[in-house]
């Protein structure tokens, strides 16, 4: 909570307010009116002669003593709000109007409870938090701690503690809470259901508001009973946590160190506690199955990056072997391509020899032919010279014959081998 508000204001009205007081230049109480006791829970014995710091919070002692120093060189009033410490350990906020200028030199004081009021801002500011820390998506544990100051924000004898429901040993279990003492600490660490201790377990077994205004007289400790009051517990407040479906998520529970049950604004406070954890839940398990959704997502494409990566490599390896296949074929490719053209320029060479060794036999045998040609030609003219000369002749005609077709037939056998070296030549360049 805030300090004090300090703050001038106008004269008092003339007619005095029913909380009223007198503060002496020293700071001491001096004739509280009976309905400043009825507020305060402090009779006059105890309150008459009192420093007045004495009963207010710590934190809001510095700016009580300033505005009663202010008032020493002023008349006033001055207005400011401090917390003021009830006979039964809670605080009260009071808004005071304080003004000096009276005959006996005292300060006269009105005084307004304004105790509601500051619940009511201290709640609705828990509220937004709780609201904010819900739309940020924070952690539940501080959710969790923003919906106890919710609670707390009821009153300063409150202690709430919140259970969720651990479906795999049927039990609540603490997840935030109060300061507890050790040992009452320990006892809410785990509650078995159905059966086992305190208003949470009844709340969550019956899916119900439950309230023990007083431990002392009834309880849901069966057992263990003289447990919360050993630890100053005096009563107990429990909501259970549901979900729209109607299923249980857990409870939420309010400890009081005074006995007394709740009023209707403590109940729709604990409901909407309930209601906020919910929500919290309902959310963060929502969120969380949509993070682990994501992350499957990212493990999936993980995985096949991983093995487009594999794939990747094979394939680069298959490619830089069958590269190197393709390689060694083109190096013996371009090693036989190399012995063939010796092998061509050899046969060329050896084709050529050939062919003018041919060339020259034909045209030996050619001739021979033109020679048998022109000896023919004189033995025809000397035909007609004499029978006998004829007969001779004749004889060295058929000789001469004979002759010309066996060189005839060398010169087609030689012109066959011709073509055939010919075309061996062509078959070779192919």
């Amino acid at each position: 909570m805030r300090p004090p508000t300090i703050r001038r204001a106008g004269p008092l009205p003339s007619e005095v307010p029913e909380l009223t007081c007198s503060i002496t230049a020293s700071g001491h109480l001096l004739r509280p009116s009976r309905a400043f006791q009825a507020v305060v829970g402090v009779s006059a014995d105890t309150l008459g002669g009192r420093p007045l710091l004495d009963f207010i919070h710590p934190g809001d002692r510095g700016p009580v003593e300033g505005a009663l120093a202010w008032l020493v060189d002023n008349d006033g009033p001055i207005v400011f709000e401090a917390r003021w410490r009830h006979a039964d350990g809670s605080y009260r906020w009071l808004e005071w109007t304080v003004r000096g200028g009276t005959r006996d030199g005292t300060l006269r004081a009105g005084l307004r409870d304004v105790t509601p009021w500051k619940q009511d801002e201290a709640l609705a500011l828990a509220h937004v938090r709780v609201l904010e820390a819900i739309v940020l998506g924070l952690p539940l544990e501080e959710v969790f701690g923003h919906v106890g100051a919710l609670l707390e924000a009821l009153g300063v004898d409150l202690q709430p503690a919140i259970h969720l429901l651990d479906p795999a040993s049927n039990a609540l279990v603490f997840v935030s809470g109060a300061s507890f003492p050790e040992g009452f600490r320990r006892a809410l660490e785990t509650l078995p259901l159905p059966d086992g201790p305190g208003a949470a377990v009844a709340a969550a077994r019956d899916k119900q508001f439950v309230v023990s205004p007083d431990l002392g007289r009834e309880t849901h400790w069966l057992g263990r009973r003289e447990l919360p009051l050993l630890h100053g517990i005096r009563a107990e407040w429990a909501h259970p946590v549901i979900d729209a479906s109607g299923g249980l998520l857990g409870t939420v529970t309010a400890f009081l160190t005074q006995p007394g049950g709740p009023r209707p604004r403590d109940r729709q406070i604990l409901a909407l506690a309930a209601q906020l954890v919910a929500t919290a839940l309902v959310r963060f398990r929502a969120v969380d199955g949509t993070r682990e959704a994501v992350e499957q997502v990212r493990a999936e494409l993980a995985s096949l990056e991983q093995q487009r990566a594999a794939d990747l490599a094979a394939w680069e390896a298959r490619l830089a072997a069958e590269r190197a296949a393709w390689e060694d074929r083109l190096q013996q490719a371009e090693a036989s391509a190399l012995l063939a053209d010796e092998a061509l320029m050899q046969s060329r060479a050896a084709t050529g020899s050939e062919r003018a060794q041919l060339e020259t036999q034909l045209a030996e045998q050619r001739e021979l032919i033109a020679v048998l040609q022109h000896a023919l030609g004189d033995v025809e003219g000397a035909r007609s010279a004499s029978d006998g000369a004829r007969v001779e002749a004749q004889r060295k005609l058929e000789a001469l014959e004979d002759a010309l077709d066996e060189a005839q037939r060398k010169v087609d056998q030689l012109t066959l081998q011709k073509h055939e070296l010919e075309t061996r030549v062509v078959e070779a360049e192919v």
